[in-house]
């Protein structure tokens, strides 16, 4: 252990650890998350090299100028904590979980050292760059138990052009908003996703893929068996895009037989009833 610390520490400047000492050491409080952005941002003024960090027990590979990766390498704790405790306390060794738009790996860590070796999670991200780092910091963990697929999720077979935003939140591309630039995506199901993949369940999902939730998921409840139907689904409703999706998935839950609950902002988690 002390190993690895060291290794972490010298992959940091001296002001970079100085500041890690005081935000990670932050308790969840009211403006908690924004004193340390405060701080993260500060860090980031200049330009930044990828660091490799302790992550809830974990290790990843960060970069200061992403703006989800600084607030992971500076209050990991304070990181959707809400969401992550919920979550996980859902989960189990030997399940199965999906993260669908896992961009760099974070809930795709946290729920493989909770499901065991002997579960497996079924990492999808669409962004090929996201995805490629997402293999990295599988490979850095040695998390035999991860499957990473880079492709995208739709309502039907298709090629799509994904909206990049390139300004620090590479967790922000999306099929409905227009980004800086574009890539043209191969996407699918969800269930021809998992039946490609070897998957015959789900027992826990986050979902997380900017404005297609409703999408996606109103497909897979209509091809999928209810085997293969999560008990657990963490989402994001971007209600400015309901419009565009088609449909709320608050309300699609529902009617599928979930309870909701509204945890902050955009997130909601549904547990399945009966």
């Amino acid at each position: 252990m002390k190993e690895t610390e060291n290794m972490i520490e010298n992959n940091m400047d001296g002001e970079l650890r100085l500041w890690l000492s005081l935000t990670r050491k932050v308790p969840a409080f009211r403006g908690a998350g924004r004193l340390c952005s405060l701080f993260s941002r500060f860090y980031a003024r200049q330009a930044r090299t990828e660091v490799q960090a302790d992550m809830m027990g974990h290790r990843m590979w960060l970069d200061p100028q992403e703006n989800i990766d600084r607030q992971l390498l500076f209050s990991p704790q304070l990181y959707e904590w809400r969401e992550r405790r919920l979550l996980l306390s859902h989960l189990k060794k030997g399940d199965v979980f999906l993260d669908a738009g896992a961009n760099i790996g974070f809930y795709t860590l946290l729920a493989a050292g909770t499901v065991g070796p002997t579960g497996s999670v079924l990492a999808v991200e669409a962004e090929p760059g996201n995805a490629q780092r997402l293999q990295r910091n599988i490979d850095l963990n040695k998390l035999s138990q991860v499957q990473v697929l880079n492709v995208g999720l739709s309502d039907k077979p298709e090629t799509l052009n994904l909206g990049l935003n390139l300004s620090g939140n590479r967790g922000g591309h999306s099929f409905v908003k227009t980004g800086e630039a574009k890539v043209s995506i191969d996407c699918d199901t969800l269930y021809a996703v998992m039946k490609k993949a070897g998957v015959t369940r789900i027992d826990a999902a986050k979902f997380d893929i900017e404005g297609f939730e409703f999408k996606v998921l109103q497909r897979f409840f209509a091809d999928a068996p209810a085997s293969m139907v999560p008990r657990v689904i963490l989402f994001e409703e971007h209600d400015k895009f309901r419009e565009i999706a088609g449909g709320s998935t608050r309300i699609l839950l529902e009617s599928n037989h979930y309870r909701i609950t509204h945890i902050r902002e955009l997130n909601y988690l549904a547990v399945r009833q009966g």
